[in-house]
């Protein structure tokens, strides 16, 4: 039987770049990602709105602002709770809260931004007799 003579330093060298490889798929899906397009109550985009991430657990901070399409992305985002909060010149900001992302999770927000000033109350009288005033409305 005759033997093999192996060259260890190519072997070592693909090897190596194997490990590597996995390495780096490893790192790329233990992040999470919040995406989504900024709209306003006609369902049109805005674009320029400020979208602020914040880990709850670390108070990291991250930013991103909606393209002209309304699209926003925040990329590389460890696993964890987070808050999101949404902004624009003349509309109120909008609130995400315990957002919990998981390894490799794309979570998609469809926002909606509502005008400033534009509120809505609803006021419950309870008894027999309600008597509706719509002098104001």
């Amino acid at each position: 039987m005759r033997s093999q003579n192996f060259k260890l330093p190519g072997l070592f060298r693909s090897l190596s770049v194997v490990m590597f490889a996995l390495t780096i798929l490893a790192f790329g899906q233990s992040e999470a990602r919040i995406s989504g397009i900024v709209k306003d109550q006609t369902g049109a985009v805005i674009p320029g709105a400020t979208v602020t991430v914040k880990n709850e657990r670390t108070g990291d901070v991250r930013t991103a602002t909606s393209n002209q399409d309304g699209s926003f992305a925040v990329t590389n985002l460890k696993p964890s709770s987070y808050s999101v909060s949404i902004s624009s010149a003349s509309f109120a900001k909008t609130d995400y809260t315990n957002v919990e992302l998981v390894v490799g999770q794309e979570l998609n927000l469809g926002v909606e931004l509502k005008p400033v000033g534009a509120s809505e109350t609803v006021n419950i009288v309870g008894g027999d007799d309600v008597a509706l005033d719509s002098s104001s409305a």
